[in-house]
């Protein structure tokens, strides 16, 4: 994918709305990024970033318990590297089931590592309401307009709304719609 195919190769993913704006804003966030990068940024978070972020905004306003969110940014070397981070990964991963899906998360220490983290935090979730303790780094509740977000990497933490500028002009835009 090349600069000048870009924008045809987003339009099924944009609902109508012209992609050039998201386009700029991801180069600008990402100056080494090549335009097979951005266009999985701005696809990925059209079709799911944008309604995870909706379902946690409604979720804190029911007011009824907090929401958590979380997003996986860890590069698996499984399949050589080839899907980086891709769709699901997440879920050996908060599972602890590394070991057995080494095709997905390659079979290095890392993923263990993160696991480790991930599994935590759920464990807790479900046993309490709340990924927080003992191994997992300090994770804010939910908040629509600052959304705090815990990225799970190799250095695990939470983020002032990561994507910020491309977050908004994506959530801007039209819901994708399946």
């Amino acid at each position: 994918l090349n600069w000048e195919q870009l924008a045809g190769a987003l339009a099924p993913f944009m609902g109508g709305a012209d992609p050039a704006p998201m386009i700029e804003i991801a180069r600008d966030l990402r100056p080494a990024a090549n335009a097979s990068d951005v266009f999985f940024e701005i696809a990925s978070d059209r079709m799911f970033g944008q309604g995870s972020r909706h379902v946690a905004a409604l979720k804190v306003a029911q007011g009824r318990a907090p929401a958590f969110f979380y997003e996986l940014t860890w590069q698996s070397p499984g399949f050589g590297g080839k899907y980086r981070c891709g769709h699901s990964l997440d879920l050996p991963l908060m599972f602890d089931n590394v070991a057995a899906s080494t095709h997905l998360v390659g079979d290095g220490d890392d993923a263990q590592a993160l696991a480790d983290v991930m599994s935590q935090a759920w464990l807790n979730f479900a046993r309490h309401g709340d990924p927080n303790g003992p191994g997992v780094p300090a994770w804010s509740t939910f908040e629509p307009q600052t959304r705090p977000t815990m990225v799970f990497d190799n250095v695990s933490g939470e983020v002032g709304d990561p994507t910020g500028p491309l977050a908004r002009a994506i959530h801007a835009t039209p819901a994708f719609a399946y």
